[in-house]
């Protein structure tokens, strides 16, 4: 590969690997925080997030790399 292709490829990946990167943070702060408020408010979002659907696959499938 050449040094271009490697920088356009970069450059079209890094909005995706910045969206999971950011998701993760996310979940680590939430996963790792005991606070009433906070485990409540986790609880609640995991369960909409069970029963979300066809959003839950695409979701999937983007974390995934299928898009």
């Amino acid at each position: 590969m050449t040094q271009q292709a490697l920088v356009q490829y970069e450059r079209l990946r890094r909005p995706d690997n910045l969206l999971m990167q950011t998701g993760m943070d996310v979940f680590y702060k939430g996963f790792s925080n005991t606070l009433p408020p906070m485990m409540f408010a986790r609880n609640a979002i995991l369960k909409l997030a069970e029963h979300s659907g066809p959003i839950k696959q695409q979701v999937l499938k983007y974390a995934i790399g299928l898009k």
